[in-house]
């Protein structure tokens, strides 16, 4: 037995152990998890896991099947993807950080659009496009490292647990970044793209801040990874985000947890309340959050009413997964 096909049988019993834990021994959810975590070093093999009819390839060490476990993660996107649809009348995408291409693949699942993923690792590049061949959907893939402007920067990616983050360091050689709207100029057909994703661990306020142009030109909504423990390591202010946000027209979020359990509809200029939403940050119960910036084509009562309907659905979802 080969290392890849001895790694798909542990991906399938830890899933299996977790969705059928009452035939299972109350401890083999944690016996696999072991063999898992001692198969990773020896080349860290290929799995493929699916999202709907799509098979996705990843490493063992891809945090993503654990991730899935919870009932609302990853869930809200192909919801948001919906009814940006139903009001435009079509959906183009931006998937800045689109690691694999899960994203494509749950949003694809429920309507179909286009979508240009960018991603900057060498490694999760590939299996992007390797995965994206699967789905029937139009996609442009770009290998690129996005910042708030196009520079070179001393430093390398560091890739583990199924995400790669950048390293900064002089000794380490050198990324060059480019900016949204730098991409933009090669790919002008994704001007008008009508939702923005942004899940860059630690970059998302300089990838927001580097589509400037794009956003008030266009207005999309946007969904981004906000962790403020990372906006520390670039010195920057953690709410300094929301007042580049309001600038550009943005006036109202919605909250998710890592997990994504939605939180509140919040007023991005009420500052209190959103310090308040970074100090309940725990690592815990609230690792980060992920936030919905509704865009030009959802007004405030129709976004109200969304975020009404994205909390009950979230409080069903968990009353049948008990």
């Amino acid at each position: 037995m080969n290392l890849n096909t001895l790694a798909q049988l542990i991906y399938e019993e830890i899933i299996q152990s977790r969705i059928n834990p009452g035939i299972t021994d109350p401890n083999y959810f944690a016996i696999v998890l072991e063999l898992r975590n001692k198969l990773i070093p020896h080349g860290d093999p290929l799995i493929c896991m699916n999202i709907g009819n799509t098979g996705l390839l990843m490493n063992l060490s891809h945090q993503l099947p654990l991730l899935r476990l919870h009932p609302l993660y990853d869930t809200a996107l192909p919801r948001i993807a919906e009814i940006i649809c139903a009001e435009e009348q079509y959906l183009k995408v931006i998937d800045i950080g689109a690691n694999i291409g899960d994203t494509v693949a749950t949003i694809s699942e429920k309507v179909c659009g286009s979508f240009l993923c960018v991603e900057g690792d060498p490694h999760y590049f590939f299996l992007l496009q390797e995965n994206l061949r699967k789905i029937h959907a139009s996609v442009v893939c770009v290998n690129a490292v996005c910042g708030a402007c196009d520079e070179e920067v001393q430093g390398y990616f560091m890739t583990e647990h199924g995400t790669g983050h950048f390293v900064a360091g002089a000794d380490r050689g050198a990324l060059r970044l480019k900016s949204v709207t730098s991409i933009l100029e090669d790919h002008a057909s994704f001007k008008d793209a009508n939702l923005f994703k942004v899940d860059t661990d630690g970059f998302d306020t300089c990838v927001l801040r580097g589509a400037q142009t794009y956003l008030a030109a266009t207005g999309p909504t946007v969904f981004f990874e906000y962790v403020p423990a990372l906006l520390n390591v670039h010195e920057e202010h953690p709410l300094a985000i929301f007042s580049y946000l309001v600038d550009l027209g943005y006036r109202s979020a919605l909250f998710y947890t890592n997990l994504g359990l939605p939180l509140e509809m919040v007023d991005l200029c009420d500052q209190e309340n959103l310090a308040e939403l970074v100090r309940r940050i725990d690592t815990v119960n609230i690792g980060y959050y992920d936030v919905l910036l509704p865009g030009r084509s959802l007004p405030a009562d129709l976004f109200a009413d969304f975020c009404k309907q994205e909390i009950a659905t979230a409080q069903r979802i968990l009353n049948k997964a008990k």
